[in-house]
């Protein structure tokens, strides 16, 4: 989405904490030797921490990847972009999770990879509970 001042907006949901991980399921090796080189200028990551990011932490890699290079694009023209990861709590009806449960996730994940600060600006954790929203 965009907002008033013309920003964009990324949003990603979440509904359990098995979201947050993820492969990279890529086989050409010139789209794995494309995607890597993305991480590494993204992340200017260690060789350990970008195999997290390919192995187990993928799909977060890949949307601050976007966010980078939407970034760069946008700066020239004097706009921002902006990244909103929301987590649904307490859905009742798959697998609730409660919102202690995602900041531990999270907070695993980030002792594995290292968010760029001029990345972290621009991205927020948003939590909300849905507990008997669906009834």
């Amino acid at each position: 989405g965009k907002t008033e001042k013309g920003d964009m907006v990324l949003v990603e949901a979440k509904a359990h904490t098995s979201e947050i991980t993820s492969a990279c399921r890529a086989n050409d090796p010139k789209s794995i030797s494309k995607i890597k080189g993305s991480i590494e200028n993204t992340f200017n990551c260690t060789a350990s921490e970008e195999e997290e990011l390919l192995n187990n932490y993928y799909q977060i890699a890949n949307r601050y990847v976007f966010l980078d290079k939407i970034q760069a694009h946008l700066q020239e023209k004097d706009k921002k972009c902006y990244l909103i990861f929301i987590y649904f709590t307490n859905d009742n009806t798959y697998k609730p999770t409660t919102e202690e449960s995602f900041r531990k996730e999270l907070d695993n994940a980030c002792k594995k990879i290292t968010v760029p600060d001029r990345l972290k600006l621009y991205s927020y954790h948003v939590y909300i509970d849905v507990a008997n929203q669906a009834e």
